[in-house]
């Protein structure tokens, strides 16, 4: 599924269920953003503001089980009923972490975060139980700011230089230098990235980026328990 459903249709639900402008468009972005948000930044090490971000998609396949365990399940491919009939494939198999429309898990998720009455956290979980209808990619016709995905994260960072780097890396698809990167870092078993740093070190805790990046953290430990008590302790799994 696109920007076109979970940006726009996701701000058009929003306006139409009686969300101001600013709370609609918020929430919407942060349901897509979580698609973006593919990329750990290394903010301020060092210092009293040194900060590191969880990551909510990744194009590489590659992974670690480990890191993507703690991604798709939660925030993409919400499990659902093994036995139900939107879980059946053609060839006859069954697995306990088939993705179904409507499942208890995303319900679940999605009511926890509506609880907080968190717009990030609120827009994360309707990105999750958007999913689990599998590429729908209708909107309708209402007039939203367009979407950009650099928007939030141009506020709180203060490199030009290194976020024009960071931009170039993706909107260059010959050349899949992220994927590259994490491949020779995983090879080499070493760990490095660029060091960015804050533009208002006083006032970022109060950017979209940091509050999208704090429910990210919360909404996926909170996915995780839910996730065990109706999945995956039901499964025989090797330690992740």
């Amino acid at each position: 599924m696109d920007h076109e459903f979970h940006y726009y249709m996701t701000y058009l639900i929003a306006a139409r269920s009686g969300f101001n402008k600013k709370d609609a468009e918020t929430l919407a972005y942060s349901s897509q953003y979580i698609d973006n948000n593919d990329h750990i930044f290394n903010i301020s090490p060092g210092t009293d503001n040194h900060y590191q971000n969880y990551i909510s998609q990744t194009k590489n396949i590659t992974m670690p089980r480990k890191k993507l365990f703690r991604i798709y399940p939660i925030f993409h491919f919400v499990p659902g009923k093994v036995l139900a009939k939107d879980s059946r494939r053609k060839d006859g198999k069954l697995h306990h972490l088939n993705t179904t429309p409507d499942n208890k898990n995303a319900n679940q998720i999605l009511d926890r975060a509506l609880e907080t009455n968190n717009l990030y956290k609120i827009g994360l979980a309707v990105h999750a139980f958007a999913d689990t209808y599998a590429q729908q990619k209708q909107y309708g016709g209402t007039r939203v700011e367009k979407y950009n995905k650099y928007q939030w994260l141009d506020r709180v960072l203060a490199n030009p230089g290194k976020i024009l780097w960071f931009k170039l890396q993706r909107e260059i698809p010959l050349i899949p230098i992220p994927v590259i990167i994490e491949a020779v870092k995983d090879f080499l078993g070493i760990e490095f990235s660029f060091k960015y740093s804050w533009k208002d070190k006083n006032d970022y805790k109060n950017s979209h980026w940091y509050r999208f990046q704090k429910a990210v953290k919360e909404l996926q430990e909170e996915a995780e328990t839910i996730l065990e008590n109706n999945t995956l302790s039901k499964m025989e799994l090797e330690e992740l």
